[in-house]
């Protein structure tokens, strides 16, 4: 296994360390360190290294030519499973709706289907501008939301809406993703005429 293929795995191994320090098990010990500023550190600079593997798997694939099948269908997995596994665990933690993320989920679905009839036609299908920048958001709303604890005790406390911010973040984050599907939906609606 290549280098970017094993940034890849690693991502993927990441979600679960990032979830376990994110949400409570229990009301035990555990249970109240999670709940604490510490917890989330380390939940949040998890993410952040899991995200950091998903700029630099693709970089060096690029630039040592090691694009491998593999890679292909692992990196845009390891992309969904940390996104949408982090989205679920705030809908635990009552911090966003899961409205959100059955947006986010069936934007996923629906591209991932749009690239399975383009692949069985020979075709493959770049990911679109609204698509990075949904990408691109998304990573930030996270590691805004999971650190959001940390900068309002230290740092802002005196803010009368707390989670102002972090709404907005989220706000955008569907935007895009709606836009990205349509913008998907719009440029291959021919894959969906029926034959």
């Amino acid at each position: 296994m290549n280098l970017p293929n094993k940034l890849t795995m690693l991502r993927i191994f990441l979600v679960i360390p990032i979830i376990i320090f994110l949400v409570p098990f229990g009301d035990g010990t555990w249970a109240r360190f999670v709940t604490g500023n510490t917890a989330r550190i380390i939940s949040g600079s998890l993410f952040i290294i899991a995200a950091l593997t998903d700029f630099f798997d693709g970089k060096i694939a690029r630039k040592y030519e090691l694009i491998t099948d593999f890679g292909k269908l692992m990196d845009s997995l390891a992309d969904k499973l940390l996104v949408i596994g982090v989205f679920i665990a705030f809908v635990q933690l009552g911090r966003v709706h899961a409205l959100i993320v059955n947006i986010i989920l069936g934007r996923e679905l629906l591209v991932t289907g749009i690239r399975q009839l383009a692949a069985a036609k020979g075709e493959v299908i770049a990911a679109g501008q609204f698509g990075k920048w949904k990408a691109f958001i998304q990573m930030l709303t996270l590691v805004y939301l999971l650190f959001e604890p940390v900068f309002y005790d230290t740092l802002l406390s005196s803010q009368s809406n707390p989670c102002l911010f972090g709404n907005i973040l989220i706000a955008i984050s569907v935007v895009l993703t709606i836009a990205s599907g349509l913008e998907y939906v719009i440029k291959y609606k021919h894959y969906f005429a029926a034959k």
